[in-house]
């Protein structure tokens, strides 16, 4: 799929306004909305189809989230969020007074409070301190301890648009016998994503790059960690053959789906996999190259305004997040407010103002936004 031919899909949103907030919630496509609306629509009139196509969404969106991070479909579960799917991980493993678990000081809380509720067990969290937003493989291993358990990490930082050496952090936990996991919510549509690089265990919401209804996602395992997780909480979407009702003592399904407790969100499901569809079909590759020249593109023409970077990391280490400031960064709030009444949607985060464009986006429309900055700054 083309640039345009996917950007025609969004037409309500990049008609009235310049949508750079990808990293936050994203414009859902018209194929997604007309899926939606279909099942709802077969829902309102008692269609009997209306199960029959739910229960086939739900089937071909975990094959299509397989696809996206190059895994079979029997390690996917479909999840509503990012922190439900972390919590399975949690308090699924076994856990001793004195085991510690690595992450790093600028991570999202989904990735952090999951974990921070082990504490009452006697885990200890340890935070790597990041060097001008850059988090090292050698800071990491620096703070392995012989007691580290697990190490977790976005890969991209959603506060600084860091991005993580996935492969390298894998190899580093697996010569330790450390299992490695990923928040992908800032990574997955957007820049691709491969498990086979050493991912133990992936999670993830779909309302940010995926451009997937809010309450929709996945997790990933492998079946060497399934087999370690002691499974919390059952229900009989768990089973091996959930349609037989009667059958209380049948075993548990051996696929990642046991995750998945009772009726899905079909209406999430059926949207979600037209998004999942269209950003197959534009290919991950293709996607990140354009959003990386759109955000290069940014970086560049900056400098004619009064607004600077905040980071300048590697190529290697870039993604589709770019964090700037006004060069008074007390301004940033009155900033946001300025560019918000101009009909652009971008964020403010901690560290500053926060861009990230999609695949849809186009350089006339950072040119726009950079001469916004030029009027307002």
């Amino acid at each position: 799929m083309t640039q345009a031919e996917f950007r025609a899909l969004f037409s309500p949103a990049t008609s009235q306004r310049l949508y750079f907030n990808h990293a936050a919630v994203s414009p859902l496509a018209d194929p997604v909305l007309d899926a939606m609306n279909a099942h709802l629509a077969r829902r309102r009139e008692g269609s009997s189809e209306t199960w029959p196509k739910a229960w086939e969404a739900a089937q071909s969106l975990r094959d299509l989230y397989a696809q996206l991070v190059h895994t079979t479909p029997d390690r996917i579960a479909l999840m509503p969020n990012t922190a439900t799917g972390l919590n399975i991980l949690a308090s699924g493993l076994t856990w001793e007074k004195g085991d510690r678990i690595l992450l790093n000081e600028h991570e999202f809380p989904a990735n952090v409070i999951p974990f921070r509720n082990l504490e009452r067990l006697g885990v200890t969290l340890d935070f790597v301190k990041a060097e001008k937003g850059t988090l090292t493989v050698e800071a990491f291993e620096k703070a392995i301890t012989p007691r580290t358990k697990l190490l977790s990490i976005s890969i991209v930082q959603y506060m600084t648009g860091f991005r993580a050496d996935v492969k390298a952090l894998a190899e580093l936990c697996h010569r330790h016998h450390i299992i490695f996991s990923v928040d992908a919510i800032q990574a997955l549509g957007v820049l691709p994503v491969d498990v086979k690089d050493g991912i133990d265990f992936l999670a993830t919401g779909g309302h940010k790059w995926l451009q997937s209804p809010l309450g929709s996602g996945f997790l990933f395992v492998t079946r060497e960690l399934q087999d370690r997780i002691q499974q919390a909480h059952l229900g009989y979407m768990s089973l091996e053959q959930p349609e037989k009702f009667s059958d209380f003592t049948q075993p548990i399904s051996e696929e990642a789906r046991r995750y998945e407790l009772g009726a899905f969100n079909a209406v999430n499901c059926v949207g979600a996999r037209e998004a999942i569809a269209l950003l197959l079909a534009a290919d991950q590759k293709v996607v990140f190259q354009h959003v990386r020249r759109l955000v290069r593109h940014f970086s560049e023409r900056l400098s004619e305004t009064n607004f600077r970077p905040v980071f300048e990391f590697p190529e290697a280490n870039s993604s589709g997040i770019f964090i700037f400031t006004h060069r008074d960064s007390s301004r940033n709030q009155a900033m946001l407010e300025a560019i918000t009444a101009r009909d652009v949607v971008i964020s403010l985060r901690d560290m500053g103002l926060r861009l990230s464009p999609h695949y849809y986006n186009t350089i006339a429309e950072i040119d726009a936004f950079i001469d916004i900055l030029k009027e307002i700054g």
